[in-house]
């Protein structure tokens, strides 16, 4: 994804989002409701994301609301490595880009990618077989980041060809 970050407007302007999340001036906002008003924030254009069953999205909703695990989460693209342009930066990798080290993974894996992800393009389908030794991609071309919410059926379907569970 890196290297798309840098190259790739698409994917660019897809993961400006990171840059909100990793503002510590949005603070403010995690302290007083959690990750919903920096989601908000983050991605004012979708409303109509899709939802989970009315349990789990209740149970999200607890964890999202709790400033403490809302910085845990935000944590995480706080510590990544990856670099996430400004949109008006040049369309080109740096001088002085640092490479992020990728493990080869040897075993065999199975991708399963919503090709409306609004957050992680396509694009980045590509290359991953210079990661994967032994790889499968199911690419769901009605879905998007939420493939398990929005296509559970076909994600389930692709798991039980992968893993061989008709052939027992």
């Amino acid at each position: 994804m890196q290297p798309l970050l840098y190259t790739d407007r698409e994917q660019r302007a897809a993961s400006q989002y990171i840059r909100v999340f990793r503002d510590t001036d949005n603070d403010a906002l995690i302290e007083q409701g959690g990750l919903l008003p920096l989601l908000a924030k983050a991605f004012p254009d979708r409303d109509s994301s899709p939802r989970p069953e009315a349990e789990e999205q209740a149970a999200l909703i607890e964890d999202w609301s709790d400033p403490e695990r809302a910085f845990g989460m935000i944590n995480w693209y706080r510590a990544s490595a990856m670099d996430v342009p400004p949109m008006d930066a040049p369309f080109a990798i740096p001088d002085d880009a640092k490479t992020i080290a990728m493990p080869q993974i040897a075993i065999p894996t199975l991708v399963i990618w919503g090709m409306e992800d609004h957050a992680i393009r396509p694009a980045n389908l590509d290359r991953l077989s210079d990661h994967v030794d032994d790889i499968s991609i199911t690419r769901i071309a009605d879905a998007g980041h939420f493939v398990i919410w929005e296509r559970p059926e076909a994600v389930n379907a692709a798991m039980d060809g992968f893993l061989g569970a008709g052939e027992r």
